[in-house]
């Protein structure tokens, strides 16, 4: 097995509060390292840094950088921006960025961190450190504990989905990590830089982990590194045992890479009501969940939840009724939604209650075609237009009108649908309707049939929450084939 001969130096917080001596402090002040949090604004004030987080966004599609706790809804994980860690090594100019990492279903409990890595030339390489220990474990380890258990570090390709997967998930047992000769030491660390108490800085004893001599275990290996995190990262995968590998890294003067156990209670505690919401669904909801729901929509479903939890970490019965209600109300319809915050009552249609809401979409089941007409062209007397109108809600005008523009029969050619349009009109403000590309069309004697489909969508400011709510709408059109005129039109959609 070949040696990859750069150093891994990984500072980890011990986040125990404790007494100092002039003396300790003193060495503190002035050690190499320098450490500080992280808030969501300031990942987004970093623009390198935010740029690779919506990266991994929008590779995996989907999450939101918005939020404090980012949802990557293919891996099923949350990555916590609002408690991230800057390390710094004042002599050298090393730095990262590392963030903690929630799993909804993991396959072990091992701590990870994803950490992005300065590897020089404005440019970061990115891992996942899997530690081997839990977070309930790290604070009664000590320095001889930590020396027993192996940490294993996984380069990760932003750009390889596949990979990033394995790395989540431990899909693959092949995937190919590092283990190094590992050191540890304890020190004391200032922790918030003089931000909480007047400029002066409060101390945490954390442990340096010194990793070198590392090697590749698994897989075939992975490229040198230096090209950022498009030059040959291998993905993270299973966290069982080491063995050597057919394939290694090849060494390209590595400069030193510094990282820290940064953990958070904020992200577990989000995890597990986020996973206690999913797990009280019904059946049919959790089958939408699992297999139906848009990345986005889960988003908004979690990003909702918790913007509504209390200060005892818990969501609030009113909240989890209405996310309840509304997927329960999406299966039965067979429709979509998301959260808009940009929907408020003067651009949307108002419903105190879910059920009032699904009252109001009961409306637009069967409904029928009115105002049939036929129009001639005056140039052609072959080519007829029928048109018609579908009204879409009671309570206010509102309407989708349909034209189907045809060549009637003649001695040299056949009957013929030309086109088939629609358009809203009416009381447009908080609806949309978008018809799509394709239509059918059938024969029976002198009875054409021809049927399309269109997405209906509205605004709706339903208990205070706006909800943009859509759904695909059936239209089937029959005409007479002699004349080109109307026989009957219904519209069928939010009810299946």
């Amino acid at each position: 097995m070949k040696k990859i001969k750069f150093l891994f130096t990984a500072v980890i917080i011990f986040t125990t509060l404790s007494c100092e001596t002039e003396n300790e402090i003193s060495d503190v002040k002035n050690s190499q390292y320098k450490v500080k949090k992280m808030t969501k604004d300031e990942v987004i004030s970093k623009e390198v840094i935010f740029k690779k987080i919506k990266q991994i966004e929008k590779n995996i599609d989907h999450g939101n950088i918005s939020d404090k706790q980012v949802y990557i809804s293919d891996l099923n994980i949350l990555i916590d921006t609002d408690n991230g860690r800057y390390l710094e090594n004042e002599s050298t100019g090393d730095h990262s960025y590392i963030f903690p990492i929630f799993e909804f279903n993991p396959k072990n409990n091992y701590l990870k961190n994803l950490l992005f890595d300065y590897i020089g030339n404005n440019e970061y390489d990115t891992y996942i450190i899997e530690y081997g220990f839990t977070q309930a474990e790290y604070p009664s380890l000590n320095i001889q504990q930590l020396s027993q258990r192996q940490t294993k570090f996984y380069k990760v390709d932003l750009n390889n989905t596949t990979l990033l997967g394995n790395i989540i998930q431990n899909k693959s047992t092949s995937t190919p990590y590092q283990i190094c000769i590992e050191v540890w030491e304890q020190v004391l660390i200032p922790n918030n830089q003089g931000d909480n108490i007047g400029g002066e800085p409060i101390y945490e004893w954390g442990e340096f982990l010194v990793a070198s001599q590392c090697e590749v275990v698994g897989g075939g290996g992975s490229g040198n590194g230096s090209g950022g995190d498009s030059g040959g990262g291998s993905g993270l995968g299973d966290s069982g045992g080491s063995g050597s590998s057919s394939g290694s890294t090849p060494y390209t003067d590595y400069s030193p890479i510094v990282s820290t156990v940064t953990t958070t209670n904020e992200a577990i505690i989000n995890g597990n009501l986020v996973t206690g919401f999913i797990n009280q669904l019904g059946y049919s909801e959790k089958i939408w969940w699992n297999n139906t729901a848009t990345p986005q929509q889960k988003i908004d479903i979690i990003t909702h939840l918790l913007d509504n939890k209390t200060i005892d970490n818990v969501i609030n019965n009113e909240t989890t009724n209405f996310i309840n209600e509304l997927i329960t109300l999406t299966v039965k319809k067979d429709a979509k939604f998301t959260f808009d915050n940009n929907i408020d009552p003067n651009n949307s249609l108002n419903f105190n209650t879910i059920q009032e809401f699904e009252n109001y979409l009961d409306n637009y089941s069967n409904c029928d075609a009115f105002d049939l007409e036929l129009i001639d062209d005056s140039l052609q007397q072959l080519v007829k237009t029928a048109r018609c109108k579908f009204k879409m809600t009671s309570l206010v005008p509102y309407y989708i009108n349909v034209q189907v523009k045809q060549n009637l029969a003649s001695s040299t050619s056949p009957y013929e649908v030309v086109s088939v349009t629609s358009n809203q009109s009416g009381a447009t403000l908080a609806a949309e309707w978008h018809q799509n590309d394709d239509f059918d069309v059938s024969y029976s004697d002198n009875v054409v049939t021809i049927t399309f489909t269109g997405s209906a969508s509205m605004n709706c400011f339903i208990d205070g929450i706006g909800v943009f709510f859509s759904d695909q709408v059936k239209i089937i059109i029959k005409v007479n084939k002699d004349t080109g005129a109307f026989i009957s039109g219904t519209l069928s959609g939010f009810d299946h």
